[in-house]
């Protein structure tokens, strides 16, 4: 895997000095559970820590799967290792791509028990990369001062606020209001090395 958590961990830490990297380390490795589970299952994913986005794409599986007569099962799964690859930020958005590297047992039966994709004996190793989000937005109560043009402002002065969880004005010093209505999400998962990858 690219591990740049080295690099982007203390610069999202700037920004973010709450940002507890452990905890969601654990929660990338739950969400990733949880995702196998849900499509081995067919069901909703249970995970309260994820966009729209992730549900419909696994609900677009299990679609996919049922419309097949199809069954997926991940068997055996062994995470290794999670890491930082990338941090990105723009005026109104903040990203961190995890990539994790496991190994499992995955395949696809049809409706009589045939086997259609994969290998039920052999354990295969593969990466997958998923995509935390945080939308500036929403962090901050609403103003009509506050946003100009996709960006945070201070509701007194107008100034620029660069750090998303800044509490006071840089400028001015004024207090500012922060609501926990959006925070850290999931927004996407998809295997990027492994038989499906390319």
């Amino acid at each position: 895997i690219s591990d740049m958590t080295n690099v982007y961990l203390p610069l999202i830490k700037n920004d973010f000095p709450d940002f507890n990297y452990d905890e969601f380390k654990q929660k990338t490795e739950n969400l990733l559970l949880n995702y196998f589970t849900a499509i081995s299952t067919l069901q909703p994913i249970q995970n309260v820590n994820i966009t729209n986005n992730v549900a419909l794409q696994i609900n677009s599986i299990i679609s996919q799967l049922q419309a097949n007569n199809h069954r997926e099962h991940y068997e055996n799964i062994v995470i290794h290792k999670t890491a930082i690859k990338n941090y990105v930020k723009s005026p109104a958005v903040f990203k961190i791509i995890l990539q994790t590297s496991l190994g499992n047992i995955n395949y696809i039966e049809d409706a009589s028990g045939k086997l259609i994709f994969g290998d039920k004996d052999s354990k295969e190793q593969t990466i997958y990369e998923t995509e935390l989000v945080y939308v500036q937005e929403f962090k901050q109560e609403m103003d009509s001062n506050l946003l100009k043009h996709n960006t945070l402002n201070c509701p007194n002065c107008g100034g620029p606020i660069s750090n998303p969880s800044a509490k006071f004005c840089e400028y001015c010093g004024t207090g500012i209001k922060q609501k926990n209505v959006l925070v850290w999400n999931f927004n996407s998962i998809k295997e990027v090395s492994g038989r499906r990858s390319h």
